[in-house]
């Protein structure tokens, strides 16, 4: 079979290069357009005296600013692709696209603060006309936000119009309230002939039709279901936030007519089942009638009762531990890791040896009694232990244990002896002379 060859790249010929380059040329050309076209709009309403309402100016900002981000990146593609004696003439077209953004910028910052200033200190040009006065506190409760993702827009939708019905104000402040509200995704879905009309209900229209497919809303809820986060470890925390985020989706799919029952109860009680720890999975399990099939609402209360039992074993840990003393003792070599019973407050001792992170002390390890003398001097220098107990923190001069060695009485363990005719590693006395030079408590 003869060998694959790599296929030749195709370059571009210069009629190809052109067409691309005159592509950019005139999508940079729309991005100016459009910024000129709100000057225009801005200038016509100085001339006539006429007023720009807060969500018309809110959303030619927004329009600018997109704009000139475009037109910034339209114009490196088309600098990268041109001569180098025609980047001058692209450095003049930026210059003056620079000088219009500016000035659009200026006027719309003079008609945002028009509209910040109290009506009775409005200079004379501001036309008759009633201007619009927003209240930043005119609801008994905040304004719900709206972010785009469908399964929360059922809730901000009956929440917004709520407020919005108690609420005496005009159709064009509800809309500027309404066009305040969304954010992300949803920010910008508003087209701006709505908003010029102050068109509410048109605005409403939009949204509904953007947002309230009821499809895509309880796929939402459901694969929020078939995606809850798993809890890494037994806290209280963790199981209340995996009980409000399953009911919040199960109870929004009944809101939508779509009720547990049969065998989306099975998935349900299954999916949430595995995202538990392992404690509370098999508390849960032997809770259970091993004959009958699990029950959502049963599931739901054991963990509401469980996520209580585990607060208050909780609280009582951090109430009744004994807070660490600070001594000026250097710390012993092994690690005291403090195990707490479920029925006391009691802290039992365990110990971490370092050489193999068994739970024994240092002298008992049965991996550091095999090595050869040599090879347990090279481990005690290695972890700076003392020489005379085996414990870090200090050297053997300062070693508070009153034991020696059980072969020459000197400041060293017995396992560090050193003699002609060695005792052999395995031999039993070799334990006896380790537990004879235990280590202080």
């Amino acid at each position: 079979m003869p060998p694959k060859r790599t296929p030749v790249k195709k370059v571009p010929d210069s009629a190809e290069c052109e067409a691309q380059l005159g592509a950019l040329v005139h999508n940079r050309g729309l991005a100016q357009r459009n910024v000129t076209r709100i000057l225009t709009i801005l200038k016509q309403a100085e001339k006539d005296r006429s007023e720009l309402s807060p969500a018309q100016v809110k959303v030619y900002q927004r329009s600018i600013e997109n704009e000139k981000a475009e037109y910034v990146r339209l114009h490196q593609e088309i600098v990268a692709q041109s001569s180098a004696d025609k980047r001058d003439e692209q450095d003049e077209h930026y210059l003056r696209f620079m000088y219009l953004y500016e000035e659009v910028s200026v006027l719309l910052e003079s008609c945002t603060e028009k509209l910040t200033v109290p009506p009775t200190q409005q200079p004379p040009c501001v036309t008759n006309q009633q201007p619009i006065i927003v209240q930043s506190q005119s609801f008994g409760a905040p304004l719900p936000t709206f972010d785009g993702h469908y399964e929360a827009w059922p809730r901000f939708k009956a929440m917004f119009q709520d407020l919005m019905q108690r609420s005496s104000d005009s159709d064009a402040v509800k809309l500027y309230h309404l066009e305040n509200s969304l954010k992300g995704d949803a920010a910008g879905v508003i087209d701006l002939e709505t908003l010029q009309d102050n068109d509410y209900q048109r605005a409403w229209d939009i949204l509904e039709e953007r947002f309230g497919n009821k499809r895509l809303i309880l796929e939402s809820h459901i694969l929020g279901l078939l995606n809850l986060k798993q809890m890494t470890r037994r806290s209280s925390k963790e199981l209340r936030s995996l009980i409000e985020e399953c009911t919040r989706h199960v109870e929004n799919l009944i809101k939508l007519g779509q009720p547990l029952s049969g065998m989306s109860e099975l998935i349900v009680v299954t999916v949430l089942s595995h995202a538990l720890d392992g404690q509370t999975r098999e508390l849960w399990e032997a809770s259970m009638d091993q004959k009958e099939l699990p029950d959502y609402k049963q599931t739901i209360e054991f963990l509401k009762q469980r996520c209580v039992i585990l607060e208050r074993c909780e609280n009582s840990a951090s109430i009744v531990s004994p807070s660490p003393k600070v001594s000026n003792r250097k710390p012993p070599t092994s690690k005291l890791v403090p195990s707490k019973t479920s029925h006391a407050a009691l802290v039992v001792p365990t110990y971490v040896c370092d050489f193999c992170a068994g739970q024994h002390q240092n002298f008992k390890c049965s991996v550091y009694q095999k090595l050869s003398v040599d090879q347990r001097h090279t481990r005690v220098k290695e972890l700076n232990a003392c020489f005379n107990c085996l414990r870090k923190g200090h050297r053997s001069s300062a070693c508070s244990s009153s034991k020696s060695c059980l072969q020459c009485s000197k400041r060293h363990h017995t396992l560090l002896h050193f003699e002609r005719k060695r005792t052999p590693v395995n031999h039993p006395g070799t334990q006896k002379l380790a537990e004879a030079n235990p280590v202080l408590g």
